[in-house]
């Protein structure tokens, strides 16, 4: 009623009275701009009205911004905030200066973005109104990463939740720190993250939340299990944060879960599903008229063709989602691209996208799309022979991931990239543990055809590193078992491997870990079937009884197991205690 009753108004010409209830009906809307209903009304106004009422001219920014007319509502939003510092509503002046700022950089027109955001951080001192304050802090939050300052997005979205905390506004904490969640995992910074992940679970469960709230911690959720490495808990966050939003559904969060839910189930090489969930999306994209998300959805659906071979259907799917206006987006789209080039022998134009997105995530700050671009560029440098550029990007990236405990690359992760990159760092001695893992947990069959080469390398240390790699991924684990000259000790360990008690992934490294002396170049076979039996809970007389040794010298084998892997008798409670600690490493490791 409201707006039919501004409509007769500006039929009368009686502007003072529909200017007065647009303003407040826009005002009483708060964030919910009925942009269908207000812009045919503002279109109606005389000109010169604007002149001298920043509140109307707010009201007609936010109807360009609307229709994407950029640059008349930047000059709108100039000339309202000119206004409000004229009346001293340095409220209102910020916020139109933040508004300034989000236009300038969606222009690409970094610097003018960067001049508006000095004038909206000089505003914050004169704000009057302390429930605005926490606000302005947290939009601060947002924008900082968007111009290479992340670290002080996280200082701002801080004081944004003391201030949220101070005021007892829970719904705008619990926002706030699954923004500050997301900043952490961008800058590669998982334990943060999930720490505030826990804080924001925790704030969940003291208040009355909505369901928008609930999928919005499950995709935090399931980010960083993905983002760690952890496919299979991932997924079932991602399968959980799915079903959620088809009981209760929460518009562009129901198209979230269907993408992510096929991101992880592509990285797990479950293509048929990754597929069907792509579909979901393209659908959720008509039904809730996105199509600003269509793009997105292609490049995904794209990159599962590169990962399946399909190179026509890939280049075909990418190309569509490059058609994109989104500055951001193309950055990011352009490494799918670079990657399927380069796969192809296309090597010169890969280097030329990844160098374009490089410099935009540079300057963005986001360390992990940096960082996962110089990945790519590594490989591109090794197919071009470039040797010392390639060890220079290798040890870059790899001294990243090594200082945040990571073996794995989420955003554009191909494993026959990965694997060129890892047996690389293996033969030039760049962190090749952590190349190695990064094999073991996420490559695997994929790395042989680059390992093989190695088994020939000059370096021993590069030669018997690749070996054991070769021998553990050709999935043929009993081949070790031929020089165990004992019948009972190789009966013993052909039935742990058989029944899955011991993980055959795992054997070759538990079986060079498991030796009686510091310089023995050959494992101990029965301090490995020792370990085989006791972690899986068989007692000493058993396992003594099993393998035709005395309980005695079981026991020591015990206490050999517990000092190789570093697990002292202090600082447990009791046996059982320790014993399962000797478990958690042993699965941690994938020995079992």
């Amino acid at each position: 009623m409201t707006y039919l009753a501004i409509a007769r108004h500006l039929e009368n010409r009686d502007y003072d009275s529909a200017s007065t209830m647009l303003i407040d009906a826009v005002a009483s809307a708060g964030e919910l701009f009925d942009a269908a209903s207000i812009c045919p009304l503002i279109s109606q106004f005389p000109n010169e009205l604007f002149d001298a009422n920043p509140d109307l001219l707010r009201i007609r920014a936010r109807c360009l911004l609307h229709d994407e007319l950029l640059e008349q509502a930047a000059v709108a939003l100039q000339r309202a905030s000119a206004l409000y510092m004229v009346q001293q509503n340095y409220n209102r002046a910020a916020d139109c200066t933040f508004e300034l700022v989000r236009i300038y950089h969606r222009r690409d027109d970094f610097r003018t973005a960067l001049l508006h955001l000095q004038d909206a951080e000089a505003l914050l001192p004169k704000i009057s109104d302390e429930a605005l304050r926490p606000h302005l802090h947290l939009r601060l939050a947002m924008l900082y990463p968007d111009i290479g300052r992340l670290d002080e997005g996280i200082e701002q979205a801080r004081q944004a939740y003391d201030l949220f905390k101070f005021a007892g506004n829970l719904t705008q904490q619990f926002k706030t720190t699954i923004l500050i969640a997301i900043l952490h995992r961008q800058l590669g910074q998982y334990g943060d993250a999930a720490a505030h992940l826990t804080m924001a679970r925790t704030l969940y469960g003291a208040g009355a939340l909505d369901h928008e709230a609930y999928v919005a911690l499950l995709n935090g959720e399931a980010h960083l299990e993905w983002y760690r490495g952890d496919l299979t808990a991932a997924l079932a966050k991602a399968v959980e944060m799915h079903q959620y939003t088809q009981q209760h559904p929460t518009g562009k969060y129901q198209l979230y879960s269907a993408v992510l839910l096929g991101n992880i189930q592509r990285g797990l090489q479950h293509y048929d599903e990754a597929y069907v969930c792509y579909q979901e999306a393209r659908g959720l994209v008509e039904r809730f008229g996105l199509p600003l998300f269509g793009p997105w959805i292609e490049v995904q659906a794209g990159w599962l063709n590169l990962l399946m071979e399909r190179h026509v259907e890939a280049r075909q799917l990418i190309y569509t989602a490059l058609e994109t206006h989104d500055r951001g987006q193309m950055m990011s789209f352009n490494v799918y691209l670079a990657a399927l080039n380069a796969l192809m022998g296309y090597l010169r134009q890969a280097e030329t996208l990844l160098h374009s997105s490089l410099e935009f995530y540079a300057r963005s700050g986001d360390e992990l799309a940096e960082h996962e671009i110089q990945f790519h560029l590594a490989y591109v440098e090794i197919r071009l022979n470039r040797a010392s550029a390639a060890r220079a990007r290798v040890t870059t990236v790899f001294q990243w991931l090594r200082e945040r405990h990571s073996f794995y690359l989420p955003l554009w992760w191909h494993p026959q990239i990965a694997a060129h990159v890892c047996t690389f760092a293996i033969a030039e001695r760049i962190e090749p543990l952590l190349a190695e893992r990064m094999i073991v947990r996420h490559i695997q069959e994929a790395a042989l055809p680059a390992l093989r080469p190695l088994l020939e390398h000059a370096a021993a240390a590069v030669r018997e590193q690749s070996r054991h790699l070769v021998e553990m991924l050709d999935g043929n684990p009993l081949i070790h078992l031929g020089d165990v000259k004992d019948e009972r000790i190789r009966d013993v360990l052909e039935t742990l491997l058989a029944q899955g008690v011991l993980q055959p992934s795992g054997f070759a490294r538990l079986q060079a870990k498991l030796t009686t002396a510091q310089t023995r170049r050959t494992s101990n076979s029965v301090l490995v079937a020792v370990f085989g039996l006791y972690i899986n809970g068989v007692g000493r007389a058993e396992i003594a009884k099993r393998l035709g040794r005395s309980p005695a010298g079981i026991r020591n084998y015990i206490t050999t197991i517990y000092a190789i892997f570093n697990i002292p008798p202090q600082g447990f409670r009791n046996h059982i205690e320790r014993f399962e600690h000797l478990q958690a490493l042993a699965r941690e490791e994938g020995f079992i």
